[in-house]
């Protein structure tokens, strides 16, 4: 399936980001201004994660931009950090199949000289985005949200801007990202546990070591969880038992408790860039044989 020219403009975008961006804002950045407000700041298990973002011109004046941009479903250009400090984004589907298929930017005449451009529209002056572009009634379908903890949110917009068409992609006024400011809300599961007096979840070793990511085979790490008096052994459900997002090894029951093991090597990574002597959350996610998630979470040391 062919798309629009815009999604080529997208392409652009991208590709521009993952360099040294300050070489291309040269321009003063457009007065489009971006409003992420969620319903609230803490959300127990179960309960749908409402948020509204709002998108309008503030420049008292028309903004000529790259075609499509209007037509966003903002909701869906969220940056999302779980408690893990992993980043997730919205679910998409065929995303990356689009591009391939996307037409060549198409050349024109212009004053005597062919010129490559793309489609634009116009925000005119006053414009503010339609509600249904921008309302979510429960976030986490189509982001992954399911650990307990402290989540934060931002709306992230690629945009170009063009002084007066026909918009020649070489010749734009701005391009970059536009963001929206970071909100923060908290999500309980159907079951947390700490590793406090009453012991229901315990990393071990709770130093983890610079040098396991050097590992040429693999080496396991322990998890250590003693069900509730309301549960028992068999209500988890261990395939669906994660920590920092990366799925168990293996694991054993030694009753009344049970042990997970997971990759040391590839959970030190997922906590991605790391300072020895600070100190990290750990965070054990998983369901129950009934579907219903539960997690916890300890903090841990970086060490030689």
């Amino acid at each position: 399936m062919r798309k629009p020219a815009y999604y080529f403009v997208a392409i652009i975008l991208g590709a521009g980001l993952l360099f040294d961006t300050s070489s291309l804002l040269w321009a003063q950045a457009p007065q489009i201004r971006i409003e992420l407000n969620l319903d609230k700041t803490h959300y127990t298990y179960g309960e749908p994660i409402g948020a509204t973002v709002v998108v309008s011109n503030q420049s008292g004046g028309a903004i000529l931009v790259n075609k499509g941009f209007s037509s966003m479903v903002y909701y869906l250009e969220m940056r999302v950090i779980d408690p893990a400090g992993k980043l997730t984004v919205a679910k998409r589907e065929a995303f990356h199949d689009e591009f391939p298929d996307a037409p060549p930017l198409a050349w024109i005449l212009h004053a005597g000289k062919p010129i490559r451009v793309v489609g634009c529209e116009s925000l005119p002056a006053g414009w503010t985005s339609d509600p249904s572009q921008g309302r979510i009634d429960d976030m986490r379908e189509p982001y992954r949200i399911s650990l307990p903890g402290h989540y934060s949110a931002q709306v992230q917009l690629s945009v170009m801007t063009f002084a007066s068409a026909p918009c020649e992609v070489d010749d734009y006024e701005w391009q970059g990202v536009l963001e929206s400011e970071t909100v923060y809300f908290y999500y309980s599961g159907a079951e947390e546990f700490y590793f406090d007096n009453t012991v229901q979840m315990k990393v071990n070793p709770a130093e983890w070591e610079l040098s396991w990511k050097k590992d040429k085979k693999v080496k396991k790490l322990q998890v250590q969880i003693m069900p509730q008096l309301i549960k028992i052994i068999n209500d988890y459900d261990i395939a669906y038992i994660e920590l920092n997002g990366i799925p168990a090894l293996d694991w054993k029951r030694v009753p009344p408790k049970f042990k997970v093991y997971f990759d040391r090597k590839l959970v030190l990574e997922a906590l991605g860039d790391v300072d020895l002597g600070q100190s990290y959350p750990a965070v054990v996610s998983g369901r129950f044989t009934n579907e219903r998630f539960f997690g916890g979470g300890q903090q841990i040391k970086i060490v030689e």
